[in-house]
Parts: C-alpha cells; sequence; structure tokens
C-alpha cells in the first residue's frame, strides 16, 4: 500500500477547545483509540517561575499553606521542560530584587543548560517585554501555531498575558494555550466568592470573603474561576494539562 498521510482534527483527539488544527496521526495497533500524536508547529511560554512566589518574600507573606499549589505548578513546569527539549522556550521574570527575582533553581539550570532565552517582564503583561515580540514573530515565521503557557499568577500576568498574546497574534493565526498544570495561585484564589466579595477581590487582591460566599444561590465563583472565563472569553483555550508535546 502506498504512503497514506492519516490527519484528524485535534479537538477529537486531546482538547474539543484545540479546533483549528489538522495534525498527522499514526494509529497504534493495541487500540483503535490510541494514537501517537506529534506536532512541531508549537512553543512554550512559562511566567514569572520565580523563587519569590515559592519561597521568597511574597510566599513569606501569605504563608507556605497558600503557595503550595505554586510549587506544585514549578514541579510540572520542570517535568514539561525536561519533556520538550526540541520545543522553542521562553521564560519571563519579574524584576524583584535580590533572591526574590530569580528563577527556581531546577527551571534556572535547565535554562542555562538549554540556553533558553529569559526576559525581564516589567508590568502583568508579556507584551511589555523587550524582546517578546519579536521572538513571537519569529517562531511564527518558523512555523509556530500554537504557544503554550505557563506560570505565576493564573489570576494575574498568566490572563493578562495570554489574553495580550491572543490579540496581539489571532490576525497571525496564533492559538494561545494555558495549561493550569503549569498555572500557580493562591490557596484562597481557589475558593469561592460571591458576587461582591469577587468584584472587591480586583480591586484589593487579599479582600475578606463574606457570610454569603457560602451560598451557592448567588453564583459563586473563585478568581481562578473568574480569570478561567476571562481567558475563554477572549479566545484563549485553558486545559487541565496539555498533553499534545
Amino acid at each position: 500500500m502506498g504512503n497514506i498521510t492519516l490527519t484528524r482534527r485535534a479537538s477529537q483527539i486531546e482538547d474539543p477547545d484545540l479546533d483549528d488544527v489538522d495534525t498527522p496521526l499514526m494509529p497504534e495497533v493495541e487500540s483503535p483509540l490510541n494514537r501517537t500524536f506529534k506536532m512541531t508547529s508549537k512553543s512554550l511560554m512559562l511566567i514569572d517561575v520565580q523563587k519569590c512566589f515559592s519561597e521568597g518574600t511574597w510566599a513569606d507573606r501569605f504563608g507556605l499553606d497558600e503557595v503550595r499549589q505554586i510549587r506544585e505548578a514549578y514541579d510540572r513546569c520542570v517535568d514539561v521542560l525536561r519533556l520538550t527539549p526540541h520545543i522553542p522556550t521562553l521564560v519571563t521574570r519579574t524584576p524583584f530584587p535580590g533572591p526574590d527575582g530569580e528563577l527556581d533553581e531546577r527551571i534556572k539550570s535547565i535554562t542555562q543548560e538549554r540556553g533558553i532565552e529569559c526576559l525581564s517582564k516589567p508590568g502583568n503583561s508579556v507584551l511589555h517585554a523587550v524582546g517578546f515580540v519579536k521572538w513571537m514573530e519569529e517562531r511564527i515565521r518558523n512555523g509556530s501555531r500554537i504557544i503554550v503557557m505557563g506560570g505565576n499568577t493564573t489570576t494575574s500576568c498568566v490572563k493578562t498575558s495570554s489574553v495580550a498574546i491572543a490579540r496581539a497574534f489571532r490576525a497571525k493565526g496564533l492559538q494561545v494555550v494555558v495549561d493550569l498544570s503549569m498555572c500557580g495561585a493562591r490557596a484562597t484564589n481557589h475558593k469561592k466568592r460571591c458576587p461582591d466579595c469577587l468584584e472587591s477581590y480586583e480591586m484589593d487582591y487579599e479582600g475578606p470573603l463574606c457570610d454569603a460566599c457560602v451560598d451557592p444561590a448567588v453564583g459563586l465563583q473563585s478568581p481562578v474561576e473568574a480569570a478561567v472565563k476571562e481567558m475563554k472569553k477572549n479566545g484563549v483555550t485553558v486545559v487541565e494539562k496539555f498533553k499534545m508535546w
């Protein structure tokens, strides 16, 4: 039999939101449901995976129990970096002074070993980082159609940056994917809130919860859930774990 290229839309394999990419598939003998799914049209970006958020001043301010999920996200980031040496990767950092501004030691080691560029990001949006737009445009010219994002924090820089990238590069065919397993947020930000307390949170990230925050009838939503909703509203694909490496 001659060479045949099988294609199926990505949404039928991994995630219903990834419905814009036709990808070569190689059926496995064991089961027609198992597929080897390989793509070379991806880039990876980790936002502000710094010591500050896992063990530094910021973490100390809120307590280690509050940042446990951030540490778990770092573990996942390390796993993904080790899994994807073939993927063009960019890391950013917020210019905090001293040790707070340093990357997680494991991530720092991998970036140095692989020569991964680390850009200073002065604001919440990565578009403000000098060199990012040039890097992204080069990736697109070289065939990248998906950028997978993780880092800190889900409710702030990840949300703002992913939305900004989606708006800036949508016309060039770029799909932005946020992998929640690589994103960090304080434990409190996973707690559901009433609409009033959620609105207060947007103005004061340390706002308290009220008695109504236990009443499902008022429409409870956590800051993380609100961030995910905002990202999806702006065309960002949000997945629990990106598996198509």
